[in-house]
């Protein structure tokens, strides 16, 4: 019998930072399968997005489809065949991310389904969840990449705290999958890592639609189903977080302004304080001398949306907003 090579995949090359073993990654495959490899010492969680494949291990084989969820124990190897259109995150930890401070992690996700191992099995019964579940994991997931990309003051802590958020709610979910399943919450994932990769640049609700292959429309529509904001407003919020940021340094405002894709000071300065009640100049002189710090700014950013009246809300279509084409 042909022995199969079985590439290992070990933590040195996976934890960016070796103190903090948390890394997420995302799949989009053009080839249909890939090669055998194995989890040397970490976990590998898994959330399918959109498509299909079978999940490979030494003793069977499995279907996966959207909304699929299993985890791979450390020393697990397996491989995907049958890949039709297949998108899926990795979510990549280690017990030491489980068991810190006063939280013992690791007892809640051992008493949970998502963690039980059959004698002889790599990898944890599937179980399913609905679109709305789907979307929110995917928020959960992006938040995660988004930290751990930007590295902002702060960022291991947000990025763990998101992923315990994110966990526990995988723990819950596993005693009640969700019904459906859909491949959006992925492209509108897609549709946010481009607002922030340009978030430099005039982009116009056309654009970013056509990048993810989803008419103006329809991408509006999942869009606010996904996280529960209009794009533009999901577009400034993230332009106003990169220009606060951008104030502790001392980059000259008008250069803030264009950084952050406000093509317009003036234009900047009036949404900035809209949403912080403060000018630029005015928060950069309170930071400068520790009267106001970045993180409270931050956490009303994050909440302002949550907290709107719902006659104040923009809607599905981003009805009441600044058209997008603007370049806020």
């Amino acid at each position: 019998m042909k022995k199969v090579k079985c590439r290992e995949m070990r933590p040195d090359k996976l934890f960016p930072d070796p103190s903090f073993p948390l890394n997420v990654f995302m799949y989009d495959y053009e080839a249909s399968a890939n090669d055998w490899h194995r989890h040397m010492a970490f976990y590998e969680l898994v959330i399918v997005c959109s498509g299909t494949a079978e999940n490979v291990l030494p003793s069977g084989r499995e279907l996966v489809t959207p909304g699929t969820v299993f985890l791979m124990k450390p020393g697990a190897s397996h491989r995907y065949t049958a890949i039709r259109r297949f998108r899926h995150y990795n979510v990549l930890f280690t017990d030491a991310l489980l068991n810190t401070g006063n939280l013992n992690f690791a007892r809640l996700l051992a008493a949970s389904p998502l963690s039980h191992f059959s004698e002889g099995r790599q990898c944890s019964a599937f179980f399913h969840v609905g679109e709305s579940a789907l979307s929110q994991l995917v928020l959960m997931l992006e938040t995660i990449r988004t930290e751990m990309s930007l590295r902002a003051s702060g960022w291991r802590e947000a990025a763990f705290a998101e992923f315990i958020r994110l966990m526990i709610r995988l723990v819950r979910l596993a005693s009640a999958p969700g019904r459906e399943a859909s491949g959006y919450s992925f492209q509108i994932g897609s549709a946010i890592r481009l607002m922030e990769a340009r978030i430099g640049e005039e982009l116009s609700l056309k654009t970013i639609a056509e990048a993810v292959h989803m008419s103006e429309s329809c991408f509006r529509h999942h869009f606010f189903a996904v996280t529960g904001i209009a794009p533009i407003r999901y577009l400034i919020r993230m332009r106003l977080k990169k220009a606060l940021l951008l104030l502790t340094t001392v980059t000259p405002i008008a250069d803030i302004a264009r950084l952050s894709g406000f093509s317009d000071q003036n234009y900047f300065t009036r949404q900035f304080r809209k949403q912080f009640g403060i000018t630029p100049n005015a928060f950069r002189k309170q930071y400068t001398a520790q009267k106001l710090s970045v993180d409270k700014l931050l956490a009303g950013l994050m909440e302002t949306d949550m907290a709107l009246p719902e006659k104040t809300r923009p809607d599905a279509a981003g009805r009441g907003a600044v058209p997008i084409a603007q370049n806020p």
